[in-house]
């Protein structure tokens, strides 16, 4: 698992540079406004977030938002399979956004002297994994593809929250609960 002291300690990843800059630019902002202003400001570093309101354009949407999606089309249009890029291998950790949201003003009311907290659900389940559970959710009968020709992007990204997790703060919202809270959401926007 990666801890808060692995940050700024290798190379940026070339897809992923301007996202982990700007990660690192947040929390050096915070370093500096503690210093200037003697505040407890703290950055934190969230795992891969889904939830209500999420954003479901192809071209934009992450992992959950995507297979909600491409799975809802695929039942609605009775589809035979639905494409997955990858071989569904890869791991991650997915965290419901209104536990982030609980989880920032835990550390507002908390004033936590670490400058950077990282925030993840600390189960990891594999993309082949997800694609099984947001198909149950979504209640698609046909089957999956896994497209070994794509990429499958790192395979592993897991966070160290021992931190927060010390500090009296869990995540309350299960995977299967926050997926279904997800698709219900997106099917009722339209139905708009």
């Amino acid at each position: 698992p990666l801890s808060e002291d692995s940050l700024m300690q290798g190379v940026l990843d070339n897809d992923w540079e301007g996202y982990g800059l700007s990660k690192l630019l947040g929390v050096k902002l915070c370093e500096y406004y503690r210093k200037e202003y003697n505040k407890n400001f703290c950055a934190i570093a969230a795992c891969n977030l889904y939830g209500v309101g999420d954003c479901y354009l192809p071209e934009k949407s992450r992992v959950v938002a995507s297979l909600i999606r491409r799975f809802h089309e695929a039942k609605v249009n009775n589809a035979e399979c639905v494409e997955i890029w990858g071989t569904g291998k890869p791991l991650r950790e997915f965290l419901f956004a209104d536990d982030l949201a609980d989880a920032c003003i835990f550390l507002m009311n908390k004033q936590p002297e670490e400058v950077l907290l990282n925030i993840g659900a600390e189960k990891e389940y594999s993309i082949r994994e997800l694609a099984e559970m947001i198909k149950e959710v979504t209640g698609y009968k046909g089957s999956l593809f896994f497209d070994s020709g794509k990429k499958d992007g790192i395979y592993r990204k897991n966070m160290d929250s021992s931190k927060i997790r010390e500090l009296g703060w869990e995540p309350k919202v299960k995977i299967q609960e926050g997926l279904k809270q997800a698709y219900q959401a997106y099917a009722m926007s339209l139905e708009e």
